[in-house]
């Protein structure tokens, strides 16, 4: 698995760790979002960087990551909400919903992609903030960020099947690996995750499981 392909393959903000909780992966968006450059990141320690704390300023983020120690466990990881330190020292309050991948679980070796969403307060129309928009569309960007677009209709539109299939990616399957799981094709499997955007209103699948997450659907 290319693990920093899979984390550029999503528009949103994201980034991963391996079990040790080195950054392996960081795309674009994070770097718009918190102003760190990749190659400024990648291979140091994840709490070292995100500095996140909860949102009355305690801190969250530690070498003896819980996150990490919850997945060992095989606990279930629900999305959350904290703050993460933009490089000129603000902190920003963002949403995140964290995916699990490893080839054997709980297994001693795994990834730990993590999804944002800037941010966690929103106006009473139910737009983003405009100081979080100038701040995720970062220097001269053109337009913030992506987010979730599907409701909590669309989501619950989904079919048994369509939700089994993202339990699955959110496992870390690749589509042959999804494909043998469910005793199905890789064309039927390619049909189901096309059908779950559609209905989502997102662009791939790591944003489709990230919604999923958020309705509670997996």
């Amino acid at each position: 698995m290319d693990l920093r392909a899979l984390v550029e393959s999503t528009s949103d903000p994201a980034f991963a760790s391996d079990e040790g909780g080195r950054l392996m992966g960081w795309n674009a968006a994070a770097e718009r979002l918190l102003g760190h450059p990749a190659e400024s990141v990648l291979g140091r320690p994840c709490h070292s960087v995100v500095c996140g704390t909860d949102l009355s300023g305690n801190v969250y983020c530690r070498k003896d990551c819980a996150l990490r120690e919850m997945i060992r466990r095989e606990e279930p990881i629900h999305s959350f909400e904290f703050k993460v330190r933009h490089a000129a020292g603000e902190y920003l309050p963002v949403a995140c919903s964290v995916l699990t991948l490893s080839e054997t679980r709980p297994g001693p070796d795994f990834s730990v992609l993590h999804l944002l969403q800037p941010a966690s307060r929103w106006n009473e129309d139910g737009h983003l903030p405009e100081w979080i928009r100038r701040k995720a569309a970062g220097r001269g960007a053109a337009s913030s960020p992506d987010v979730p677009t599907g409701s909590c209709k669309a989501a619950t539109s989904l079919t048994r099947r369509e939700i089994e299939v993202l339990r699955l990616v959110a496992q870390g399957l690749a589509t042959n690996k999804l494909a043998e799981a469910l005793s199905v094709s890789v064309n039927t499997v390619r049909s189901h995750s096309r059908n779950i955007q559609r209905k989502l209103k997102v662009h791939n699948k790591l944003q489709a499981v990230s919604l999923a997450r958020h309705y509670n659907l997996i």
